[in-house]
């Protein structure tokens, strides 16, 4: 008779590293689905930033990348989109915005039109190694703090990169 062993719980051991095991290798698959990369640049300032690869990683709001200019300078935005995932996605929204904030370190706020610079989405169908692109010009007029934000969202999971924009 093979005996197995039982923890305190009630649970065979085996059942437990497979368990941990299906939740472990779940949350990986659903940390790849997309690799996002988003720039800011003007003359001689650059700033990039990427997505983490895993979306439940949580990073510290006040730490994204900043680039600063003046008002009415010309930027340039360019961004990327890339699904990495294996199962073709349907219907994926992808939205790039830039908004005027209240202060560095603010969470995205709602889209009020009177504070939102520039916005563009698209909905589209993935297959793995497909991606969209755009390369947009912004020329903040008025001075203050802007969340440069990209998202990618699919099957009730988003991803982003963000950084701020200070106008002087």
């Amino acid at each position: 008779m093979l005996l197995r062993r039982q923890s305190k719980r009630g649970f065979h051991l085996p059942a437990r590293i497979a368990f941990l095991f299906a939740i472990v290798s779940g949350s990986l698959l659903r940390a790849e689905e997309f690799r996002l990369s988003l720039e800011l640049s003007q003359a001689d300032r650059h700033q990039a930033t990427t997505n983490p690869a895993d979306p439940h990683e949580i990073k510290p709001v006040a730490k994204r990348p900043t680039i600063t200019v003046e008002a009415d300078s010309k930027l340039t935005a360019v961004w990327k989109v890339t699904y990495v995932a294996k199962p073709p996605m349907n219907d994926a929204l992808v939205h790039f915005y830039v908004v005027r904030i209240q202060r560095p370190g603010q969470a995205p706020p709602p889209l009020a039109p009177q504070q939102v610079l520039l916005e563009s989405a698209q909905t589209m169908d993935f297959i793995a190694g497909t991606s969209t692109d755009a390369k947009m010009e912004i020329r903040p007029k008025d001075s203050g703090v802007y969340l440069v934000r990209l998202e990618a969202e699919g099957a009730g999971e988003t991803s982003a990169a963000e950084m701020e924009l200070v106008v002087k």
